[in-house]
């Protein structure tokens, strides 16, 4: 599971124990940072899309070849059956 924290704005992935795996900073005004992530999606092709609440700007990143795919966001899926 990932979540956001706004204050200062770190991005932060949980195993479905509760566990904390890793996470990264991500607060700033550069490219790659946020005032404050709002708002935070993936799509199909595994790119990420963060809304910044803040600068009033949306930022897109792109996984890198060869990414370690445990630490990218992925499409939700289901965590107990339908």
């Amino acid at each position: 599971m990932w979540v956001s924290d706004n204050q200062p704005v770190r991005i932060i992935k949980y195993n479905t124990d509760g566990n904390r795996l890793f996470s990264w900073d991500a607060h700033g005004n550069r490219p790659g940072e946020f005032g404050e992530l709002h708002e935070f999606g993936v799509d199909i092709n595994g790119n990420w899309y963060g809304a910044d609440n803040v600068l009033g700007r949306s930022q897109k990143f792109v996984p890198r070849p060869g990414a370690n795919t445990a630490e990218l966001l992925q499409l939700p899926v289901p965590m107990a059956p339908r």
